[in-house]
């Protein structure tokens, strides 16, 4: 997780999970926040940056080509073959990583007229269960939202693609955890938020920093932490539950955290107006997962 100290410097650990294997610490950064410029990154003995592989997984050709895996961005209205000839310049990029988040932007996106344009897809893979895709709200594109599933094994190569892709002034990183992935002998009610920024982050709110000595894993941590190397503005919001399905407690809960975005300032939709399409979505969901119905 990110832990500042007083002197403004701060540290990276990351860890990944592959074949439900614990990884080791993968990135170690420091950074110096007056200058904003990596002072040292200490790299895994795999030479990739920060993917390392566990001790006790002997899955070699697998880890071999996880290696060489890479994403690539496709534009919607090009061929399948064409990539952007430079970087795409937004205001905001909102990714969700779970079922909650994404179905809250995508209830957002139901009423409105958006813009497909175009996906990430691992090289090699042609099934469309593979691609993420990005959506443009307005009609200059400058806000973004990209659903990505939260897929351990090649987060680091999706995160790397992402920051060569889009220039955003802000990003804005949204996922939901079962309670049992948070550690406080504090008391608290659930649903409830947390928080991680990179220190480029300028703007204040309400929310909890997550505290030590908790852990963010796969592909938020990966973004995250690309977009520290990057000195991007980014954030994390994480919504901790005791639900294991999606509700409208925890839909609520996350849409709080856009008051102060790009995308809630430009379009200026309430709560209420998306409630009833949440709740429908909420139903169809339980249905499609009830085995019993």
């Amino acid at each position: 997780m990110l832990l500042t100290t007083s002197s403004g410097s701060w540290a990276y650990s990351l860890y990944y999970r592959v074949a439900d294997r614990t990884l080791c610490t993968v990135l170690q950064t420091r950074v110096d926040c007056k200058n904003h410029y990596v002072i040292a990154i200490e790299k895994s003995a795999m030479a990739v940056n920060y993917f390392a592989r566990s001790p006790f997984d002997d899955l070699e050709d697998d880890e071999t080509a996880l290696q060489h895996a890479k994403y690539t961005f496709h534009l919607a209205d090009q061929d399948e073959g064409e990539k952007l000839a430079s970087k795409w310049n937004c205001k905001e990029i909102i990714i969700t990583f779970d079922p909650a988040s994404t179905i809250l932007l995508q209830g957002y996106l139901s009423n409105r007229t958006v813009n497909n344009i175009g996906y990430f897809a691992l090289d090699g893979q042609t099934s469309q269960r593979h691609r993420y895709p990005v959506i443009g709200i307005d009609n200059e594109n400058s806000i973004l939202i990209c659903f990505c599933s939260n897929k351990p094994q090649d987060s680091f190569q999706w995160a790397q693609s992402l920051m060569q892709t889009f220039d955003a002034d802000k990003v804005v990183l949204m996922t939901s955890l079962h309670q049992c992935n948070y550690q406080s002998m504090l008391p608290t009610v659930l649903p409830f938020l947390r928080t991680l920024k990179s220190a480029f982050w300028t703007e204040n709110d309400d929310i909890t920093t997550l505290e030590q000595p908790n852990i963010i894993s796969d592909a938020p941590a990966a973004v995250l932490t690309e977009c520290q190397i990057s000195a991007k503005a980014a954030v994390l919001y994480i919504c901790y539950t005791e639900s294991s399905t999606v509700d409208m407690q925890t839909l609520k809960l996350l849409w709080s955290c856009l008051t102060k975005s790009v995308l809630q300032q430009s379009t200026n939709v309430s709560w209420e107006e998306l409630r009833d399409i949440y709740k429908k979505a909420i139903s169809l969901r339980l249905s499609a997962n009830n085995i019993y119905m």
